[in-house]
């Protein structure tokens, strides 16, 4: 929820597959992949917008986005970003849901020389998610959604400030350097109430919960990229070093988890809880979050993309990772775990055809987690091992993109669970395989019509037999948007599109699991489009189902019930 809203952002890359193979814009890719979240920077091209919208539950929602030339000819740029979000309350009743952005960014370029200098503010108070308890060890026995499972003011709110560099300089005809930067400083805390072994009657345990958490990071990489051609062989070669290091917990007294005394309560019967943060002043349990741990990542990396003639691309990357955790033990010792991995990466695209290439890649991973366990302690990196195959398809002349790969992962240990609800703590699982066949597709079809398609079929297996939750084997997501080409109707687009996947199993406190059932939600927008402006009616759940969401336990299954309409609007001026 430290995420920036859409309006800050410029655009998300997901790059798989041969795109994957042929170098990332990071270089540390451990895993194989990449989505790459690009927020919007300074540029000259001159940009005055504002953006609003207004739904039911999401309240109201004003964005400003200016950007810029500033002077004539020195070569300085801007760009600022706002934006403000407030909402009454959500379907169930919880209350206060409020965000604010701001992003102001310089750029300056000259000749071989770019550089940007930007800053952000994120700040959310996100009220408890609409959920329901199970009580039993079915959906069957859930809730009734209209029963609030805890107080109005149950909330979460982040607080994120971040600061980025990033420095291009162009050495000579073959060497350009490139240096970025963040320093990253977040603040969390959230109020809420936990329901646990509940009965048909409605009789649960209720327990209060509030908790503060704070981090820092800070990240640098500095890489060095020549090009150079030998005949038909044209080499692209990236090497350099990168650097991150992470504070949890700064505040080792503040940061802390407090655990009310449980108390017996009926849903159906009993008066609304009390606030959850006044309930944990008499806490019979304080834990301490982190508490000054250091985690720091280094490496050493060295990448060349070949072309070798028009048909063949060949990739090899080395990577020297080095992990290292500075914590302390619940009795304060001091614990200090170090691990050092090379990470290697191979790839191969065959151009059959024009419009037809075939390729394959194996990638080893190392990736710290970020996540803290139950006893406030970050989790163990992960190692992986990652084989992909499979043929990329330019379809409509260009317009348009088919992939279609098969994929084997595995993992030396997985989550094994992560909280559905704030603090989000989590616990290290068992071994993990995961194969699969993707399908994407992605482009302009005919003049106006455009269309996007997901689908993946995996087969997620624990290495000690247990079930994996939150992982359907089958997902869909397709979306279709026409903008007619004649008039009267020039001004006019609808969209529409449908998410879909298949049964997914939650975990009940006792041990087992209860099913959650495959679900498809269908959203559908129109717009009508002005000489510099545009208007978007847009409804979401078009056909009333009730939704789950696939992160659910037997106290926690966070659900969506009814349709809910928006409209939003852009103004250029």
């Amino acid at each position: 929820e430290d995420l920036p809203p859409l309006i800050g952002i410029e655009r998300i890359e997901v790059l798989k597959g041969p795109e994957a193979i042929l170098g990332d814009a990071s270089v540390n890719n451990n895993f194989g992949g990449l989505v790459n979240v690009v927020m919007k920077r300074p540029q000259s091209d001159p940009v005055r917008q504002l953006s609003w919208s207004l739904g039911r539950y999401d309240g109201a929602r004003l964005g400003l986005d200016l950007a810029g030339a500033i002077g004539h000819d020195d070569g300085w740029t801007y760009r600022l970003v706002a934006a403000g979000n407030h909402a009454d309350r959500s379907a169930q009743g919880y209350r206060g849901q409020r965000s604010a952005y701001l992003a102001p960014s310089l750029g300056w370029e000259r000749g071989a020389t770019r550089f940007t200098l930007g800053y952000e503010l994120v700040t959310n108070r996100v009220p408890g998610p609409d959920h329901t308890v199970l009580l039993g060890d079915s959906l069957a026995a859930m809730s009734p959604y209209g029963i609030l499972p805890g107080n109005p003011g149950d909330h979460s709110t982040y607080r994120t400030n971040r600061a980025v560099f990033t420095l291009e300089q162009g050495l000579d005809s073959h060497w350009t350097f490139r240096s970025r930067g963040q320093y990253v400083k977040q603040r969390t805390s959230g109020q809420g109430w936990s329901l646990t072994d509940g009965y048909l009657t409605g009789a649960v345990d209720a327990t209060a919960r509030s908790f503060r958490y704070s981090d820092a990071f800070y990240t640098l990489q500095n890489d060095l990229t020549g090009v150079f051609e030998q005949g038909d062989t044209t080499h692209t070669v990236v090497f350099g070093v990168d650097y991150a290091r992470t504070k949890a917990g700064r505040d080792r007294q503040r940061d802390t988890l407090k655990t009310g005394p449980s108390q017996s309560y009926n849903l159906f019967a009993d008066a609304m809880l009390p606030s959850a943060r006044v309930s944990t002043d008499e806490a019979t349990t304080v834990q301490t979050l982190g508490g000054g741990d250091w985690t720091t990542e280094t490496g050493l990396f060295l990448q060349d993309q070949i072309a070798l003639g028009e048909r063949w691309d060949v990739l090899l990357a080395l990577r020297r990772t080095s992990y290292e955790l500075s914590t302390s033990w619940a009795d304060g010792s001091p614990r200090r775990l170090r691990k050092d991995q090379w990470v290697p990466k191979a790839g191969v695209l065959f151009k059959l055809a024009p419009d037809v290439a075939l390729y394959a890649n194996h990638t080893t991973g190392f990736q710290a987690n970020s996540l803290l366990g139950e006893d406030g302690q970050p989790l163990p990196p992960a190692k992986s091992r990652q084989w992909e195959a499979g043929t990329r398809i330019e379809l409509f002349q260009h317009r348009a993109r088919l992939n279609l790969a098969w994929y084997r992962i595995t993992l030396d240990h997985s989550v094994d669970y992560i909280a559905p609800e704030p603090p989000y703590f989590a616990t290290p699982g068992p071994g993990q395989t995961n194969h699969g066949l993707e399908v994407e597709f992605a482009g302009q079809i005919t003049r106006g019509l455009e269309g996007v398609l997901n689908y993946t079929n995996s087969h997620i297996r624990n290495d000690d037999g247990t079930q994996p939750v939150a992982a359907p084997r089958q997902l869909l997501s397709a979306w279709a948007s026409y903008r007619s080409q004649r008039e009267p109707l020039r001004s006019w687009g609808v969209a529409a599109g449908i998410a879909a996947r298949s049964r997914s199993v939650g975990r009940l406190q006792g041990g087992g699991y209860f099913d959650l059932p495959g679900q498809a939600s269908v959203d559908a927008n129109v717009t009508y489009y002005g000489d510099s402006w545009r208007l978007t009616l847009g409804l979401r759940n078009l056909f009333d189902r009730t939704l789950y969401a696939v992160n659910a336990d037997q106290s926690f299954v966070p659900v969506r019930e009814g349709r809910m309409a928006m409209v939003t609007g852009v103004y250029d001026f």
